[in-house]
């Protein structure tokens, strides 16, 4: 049963998104796709941290390819300083910024 609940179909797409971003960073920057892989620390925990987490993903995967292709090295700042966030400050905000 549960292959067809709401929350293991948003599941499954946000893991294809997450492995789709992975295989486009490894093109054109091995070392982005290495940290991309470590996004997802964020998809972890209950409640609160967890939709975070995953809101912070749904943001930074949105228009990826377009960032990717328009500055890497850029983005590669960007994820790392969520993962920078998300290892500092576990259960709090994710790398939401306010």
């Amino acid at each position: 049963w549960r292959p067809r609940t709401y929350r293991y179909q948003y599941e499954q797409k946000a893991i294809e998104c997450w492995l789709g971003a992975v295989e486009e960073a490894m093109k054109i920057a091995p070392e982005l796709s290495f940290a991309t892989t470590e996004l997802a620390v964020l998809a972890r925990g209950y409640g609160g941290v967890r939709a975070r987490g995953m809101e912070k993903l749904d943001e930074l995967f949105t228009n990826w390819s377009d960032k990717l292709a328009n500055d890497p090295v850029a983005l590669k700042i960007e994820v790392e300083k969520i993962l920078n966030q998300a290892r500092h400050d576990p259960d709090r905000e994710c790398g939401k910024q306010g």
